[in-house]
């Protein structure tokens, strides 16, 4: 391999690549029959019997925190629930990292949040409590995970291919097809 295909790979690799990256997002808190009508039961189905709490008073299923955010199946369906740009909706069961004043938690999606659409200086998401005494609102991050989009990177990997097996094919170098194209496009 030459050295210019390696490093065409290895540049192509980080172009594909998304790293973790850490978004100040609100944390805010609700319980079951609070002033705004919350139940004992979330949108995915489970309600306070199948979930324990921890010593702050946060309910938790499987070992993860229990957040209600804006939910993917709810976003767009109405007025009430358009996603402002820059912030992120999830799908029920999603697990997410998160860091309330230097403490890290798994949580996991498992509600819908009204107000977590409302256009604030950081996104909101909402902590199911036990009760108004476990109340919280504070700042805190989410930290996404990094990804790989491989669709990107096989449509690189083709596009260098075909270049490649074109030159080749016309027994063209770099320079030459650079050439090439710049008298074309004179006569163009």
């Amino acid at each position: 391999m030459k050295i210019r295909t390696i490093i065409y790979f290895c540049l192509l690799i980080l172009l594909c690549t998304t790293f973790p990256q850490h978004k100040v997002v609100r944390f805010t808190s609700y319980h079951p029959h609070d002033a705004y009508g919350s139940g004992t039961c979330t949108a995915s189905g489970l309600c306070i019997d199948d979930f324990t709490t921890n010593d702050e008073g946060m309910y938790l299923y499987d070992n993860n925190v229990v957040i209600a955010s804006a939910n993917k199946k709810a976003t767009n369906t109405e007025d009430r629930f358009i996603l402002p740009e820059s912030y992120q909706d999830h799908d029920y069961y999603e697990v997410i990292n998160f860091t309330i004043e230097d403490k890290h938690y798994q949580g996991i999606i498992l509600d819908l949040c009204g107000a977590c659409y409302w256009q604030e200086d950081h996104q909101r998401y909402d902590i199911f409590v036990k009760d108004a005494a476990s109340a919280k609102d504070r700042i805190g991050t989410i930290d996404s995970p990094s990804s790989f989009n491989f669709i990107l990177f096989l449509f690189g990997t083709i596009t260098y291919l075909g270049i490649s097996y074109f030159c080749k094919a016309k027994n063209l170098t770099l320079k030459r097809l650079m050439l090439r194209l710049k008298h074309e496009k004179k006569y163009l």
